[in-house]
This record gives structure tokens, C-alpha cells and sequence, in this order.
């Protein structure tokens, strides 16, 4: 794991001079001077450190921001990262990467085979004859097929395969992280579970970062009310409100990450995430159509003995509040989607209209509606509903 500090406010490399900077903010917030004139100010050891970093008071602290570049960081780790929600986050995407390199000779064999396959199985479903779309390159070179065929045998990839990613965190971010990953650490140190024992590895090396301990004040702020990392936790209880909804669902790890994208829903994982796959795997719905299940689940199953694949099912808790919840599906709800995101979605809609009706509109892609904002889909509104890439 490496990682690379890219900017922060007036270059600042350095905790009492980042301290410093906030320090001009909380200045601000309590005195009649302007920002300039709190600006000429010496450094206020006790007001930083004695008032606002021990009361909790981290306000002041969020107002410097660090933009990190992360190689070789384990995809699970910046799932934990993305989940907690605060960070900016760019993460390379094994949707439109090809990533065999990364991945161990067992499951690089098992991604080649079925990036093959789908492929093949793609072009036979979708003729370029009835969908010229899929077949057009795009300005990196490659077609939709070819896309497609990554996103669908990504699922053979383990979910601590080395990813990058710029993640921008502030400084009160920052330290509330280092502290939840010992947090963790010291609560989870003797864990025979697999999936935690790996987690620890990648906290251990990320808070072992220069970069990151250039920036880290003592152990780490704790979280207000004992507050942990919010990656597990017990499940739901089953709320189908006009307001607010909680509940629970069951979706791969590769879909469970691309939730993460959406930072107005809280999202934890309740079970699923030992080796040996007790919940099973996600089958793409074009193995299903071909026969192929049999041999997708061994293939996966051979890999999940000693690993965590991507396409591992696992049992996870969401909630938010209905205000918000258009952001999400007018992203999810699409054919440019990820499919099995978008099957989970959907259905959590349909459950989610029995009970508040005015979901239901909620459900139609925009294509359908008003007509489609962002362009790019390669199927078309006929498609929706029924694709099966």
C-alpha cells in the first residue's frame, strides 16, 4: 500500500501548521475579527488542542482538506473508507478496467475464462445488427461488449484485490478513521473470521502511512457517544415510511461497493462474510439463461475456500430518508447501470411501494419519463427491465 498527499489548502505538509490553519476558522467563529486579522495570530496551542480537540468540537478541523492519491489499496478497505461517508472519493473501477494483472493466478484464470465467455454470450444475445451501440467504440478504446464482459467477470476477483484511489478527507476525517482502525484492531485482533483478519492487515499498513501519519494528532480523534466504524452491525428493523425507511437486503460485495456511492444511505453488513460463501453467490442473469449456473457457482466456490470473492453474497442493513432517495434511483434505475444493483433496487422499490405508493414513481427510468438526461445507454427504454447485461 502506498500512498501520495496531491494538494492541500496553501501546500501545508505538516499537522501544527494544518492545526494552525484551522485554528483561523475557529478564530473566526468566535471573534469579532475578520479572517485576515485572526490570520496574523499566533498559534493557540490550548485552543486547539486543550478546547477543541478534547471537548470534541472538530468543526473548525473539517475546513483543511487533504487530497490523497492510494495504490495497492485492498478493495475491501476502501469499501470501509467509502462507507463511512465523509470522504470524496475517485476509485479505479473494475467496470472499465481490465484487471487480471491484479488478481492471483487461480482467480485470474477464472476471470479470463468467463470474460471470455461473456463476451461471446453478450455478442449472441445482442447482435451488432439490432444493437449497433454495444459495438461502438468508445474514447479509451474499447466497445459496451467489452465492458460489460469486465463488469460480469469481475465477480471471480477477490475483494481485497489492489485498487487506487484519490479519496479527499479532512483533517477531523482523517483522525476519526486512524482512531475507529485501532478501534477495530485492538476489539478484533484475535478474530478467526477471515474477511476481519484481512481488514486489520490493510488498517495496520494504512495508519502506518507516512502521509497519513504526517497529518494524525496523538491516537486519533475518537467518534462523539462511542461512535464506531459503520462497516457492521445487527440487522434492521423493517421501516417503510413516508418519511424515513430502514431494511435489509442480500447482494454481492461488488454491488454492496457501488452502493457506497451513495452517501445519503447508511449501509452495514450484518453476515455473509466468511469464507466458504454461507449465503451463496450472485448469478448473473445471462449464466442463469445459458445453463451455466452449475459452473459459475463452482468456479466461485473454489476460489471462496481460501478467499472472499467479488460475487460472495453477503446480508446488509440500509436506511434513509425518502427525500433523498430520487438521487439514487435516477442513477440506479437505468440501463447504464450495474444490472444486479439495479434488480436490487428495483425490487427494494416494489416492496417499498405496498406501503407508500408514491414510490412506485420512482421505479421508471428517466428515459421513460421526461426522457433521458445523461445519454450514453446502449440498449434503450424498450430494454429496461428485461436486459440482461
Amino acid at each position: 500500500m502506498r500512498g501520495k498527499i496531491e494538494a492541500t489548502p496553501n501546500g501545508i505538509d505538516n499537522l501544527k501548521d494544518a492545526l494552525r490553519f484551522c485554528q483561523n476558522f475557529a478564530r473566526f467563529c468566535y471573534s469579532e475579527k475578520t479572517i485576515e486579522e485572526v490570520g496574523e495570530e499566533e498559534y493557540n496551542k490550548i485552543l486547539m488542542e486543550k478546547v477543541l480537540i478534547n471537548r470534541g468540537h472538530h468543526s473548525p478541523l473539517e475546513q483543511f482538506t487533504i487530497n490523497y492519491v492510494f495504490e495497492d489499496l485492498p478493495k475491501a478497505l476502501a469499501m470501509v473508507l467509502n462507507n463511512q461517508k465523509f470522504g470524496g472519493t475517485t476509485e479505479k473501477s473494475a467496470r472499465y478496467t481490465f484487471i487480471p494483472e491484479d488478481l492471483e493466478p487461480k482467480q485470474r484464470e477464472k476471470y479470463m475464462k468467463w470474460h471470455s465467455w461473456f463476451q461471446g454470450g453478450i455478442e449472441a444475445k445482442y447482435p451488432e445488427s439490432e444493437f449497433p451501440k454495444l459495438y461502438k467504440k468508445g474514447s479509451d478504446g474499447k466497445t459496451p461488449v467489452k465492458k460489460l464482459s469486465q463488469e460480469n467477470a469481475r465477480y471471480m476477483g477477490s475483494v481485497f484485490i489492489p485498487t487506487r484511489m484519490g479519496h479527499k478527507m479532512d483533517l477531523a476525517y482523517l483522525n476519526k478513521v486512524v482512531y475507529g482502525f485501532k478501534q477495530f484492531i485492538k476489539e478484533e485482533r484475535d478474530t478467526p473470521n477471515y474477511f476481519k483478519g484481512e481488514l486489520i492487515k490493510s488498517m495496520q499498513k494504512f495508519i502506518e502511512l507516512p502521509e497519513v501519519q504526517r497529518f494524525t494528532y496523538q491516537e486519533g480523534f475518537p467518534q462523539k457517544g462511542g461512535l464506531k466504524l459503520n462497516l457492521f452491525g445487527p440487522a434492521n428493523e423493517i421501516n417503510y415510511g413516508e418519511s424515513v425507511y430502514s431494511a435489509n437486503d442480500i447482494a454481492s460485495f461488488a454491488s454492496l461497493a457501488q452502493r457506497h456511492r451513495h452517501r445519503t444511505i447508511d449501509h452495514h453488513i450484518i453476515a455473509g462474510y466468511s469464507l466458504g460463501a454461507p449465503l451463496g453467490f450472485f448469478v448473473p442473469p445471462l449464466v442463469e439463461e445459458n445453463n451455466k449456473i452449475a459452473e459459475w457457482r463452482r468456479d466461485l466456490y473454489e476460489i471462496a475456500k481460501g478467499d472472499i470473492p467479488q460475487g460472495q453474497l453477503v446480508r446488509f442493513g440500509f436506511s434513509g430518508n425518502t427525500r433523498e432517495l430520487p438521487m439514487m434511483t435516477s442513477e440506479r434505475e437505468c440501463n447504464n447501470a450495474q444490472l444486479e444493483t439495479n434488480i436490487g433496487i428495483t425490487k427494494f422499490l416494489k416492496r417499498y411501494a405496498k406501503e407508500v405508493p408514491e414510490i412506485r414513481l420512482l421505479i421508471k427510468p428517466d428515459c421513460q419519463k421526461e426522457g433521458c438526461p445523461r445519454g450514453g445507454c446502449y440498449l434503450g427504454p424498450a430494454e429496461y427491465g428485461k436486459r440482461m447485461i
